[in-house]
C-alpha cells in the first residue's frame, strides 16, 4: 500500500527562467505551456516557499500543471510505501467501519420494528376501549422507538464511528448481538439475491 508523498516543487525563479519569464512586480509573466500563447499570460507568483501558477487565458491550474510536466519542468507525484503499523492502523480501521454499518442496519431494523409493533399494539388496546394504556405504550414504546429511528439515521462517517465506539463500551454484549444479527441480515440479503438471480437466468437458459 502506498500514498502520495509531498511535492518537491522547483523554485519560483528557476521555474520563471525556464519559461522565459520577465519579472513584473512581486510575480512572474511567463508564456503558458498549455496552450499558443502569443502574449505571456502566466502568472508566476510564491506562497510558503512554492510557485503557484495562474493563466490569464483561462488555461486551469491542472492543464498548467500538466504542461510543466511534459516539460520536464514539474515533478511527478511521488508515492511512499506505507509502514506495517500504518497498514495495520488502515485494516483495522476499515474493519471497524464495516461492524459499525452492520450494527447501524441492525440497529434501524429493531427500532422500525419496535416502532410498528407499537403502534399496532396501541390501536388494538384503543379499539379495546383502554384509551390510557394505549397512550402508555406510545410514551413509552413508540416515541423512544423514533427517536432511536431518528438519531440513527442521521449517523455516518466519524458520527457513526464515534457512536459505535461509545455503544461498544457502555453495552459491549449488546453492541456484538446487533453486528452478528447484522451480518446474519446480510447474509440472508446475498442469499436471496443470488436465488433471484437463478429464478431469472432460468427462462433464459431453458429459451436458449
Amino acid at each position: 500500500m502506498s500514498g502520495e508523498a509531498p511535492e518537491a516543487r522547483p523554485t519560483t525563479e528557476a521555474l520563471a527562467h525556464a519559461l522565459g519569464g520577465r519579472r513584473s512586480g512581486s510575480r512572474w509573466l511567463a508564456h503558458c505551456p498549455a496552450h499558443e500563447d502569443k502574449n505571456p499570460s502566466l502568472s508566476i507568483t510564491e506562497k510558503d516557499g512554492k510557485p503557484l501558477v495562474y493563466c490569464y487565458a483561462g488555461c486551469s491550474q491542472q492543464a498548467v500543471i500538466a504542461a510543466l510536466r511534459g516539460r520536464g519542468l514539474w515533478p511527478e507525484r511521488s508515492r511512499r510505501e506505507f509502514s506495517t503499523e500504518e497498514r495495520r492502523e488502515w485494516t483495522r480501521a476499515a474493519e471497524a467501519a464495516k461492524l459499525a454499518q452492520l450494527w447501524r442496519a441492525a440497529a434501524l431494523k429493531e427500532a422500525d420494528a419496535e416502532k410498528l409493533e407499537a403502534l399496532r399494539l396501541a390501536a388494538k388496546l384503543t379499539s379495546d376501549y383502554m384509551p390510557e394504556a394505549a397512550e402508555k405504550i406510545l410514551t413509552e414504546c413508540w416515541e423512544p422507538a423514533c427517536r432511536r429511528l431518528f438519531l440513527l439515521q442521521t449517523l455516518h462517517g466519524a458520527g457513526l464511528a464515534k457512536a459505535f465506539l461509545a455503544a461498544t463500551e457502555r453495552q459491549p454484549g449488546e453492541t456484538h448481538r446487533l453486528v452478528q444479527a447484522g451480518i446474519a441480515t446480510e447474509q440472508d440479503w446475498a442469499a436471496l439475491t443470488g436465488q433471484v438471480i437463478k429464478c431469472l437466468r432460468k427462462p433464459i437458459e431453458e429459451g436458449a
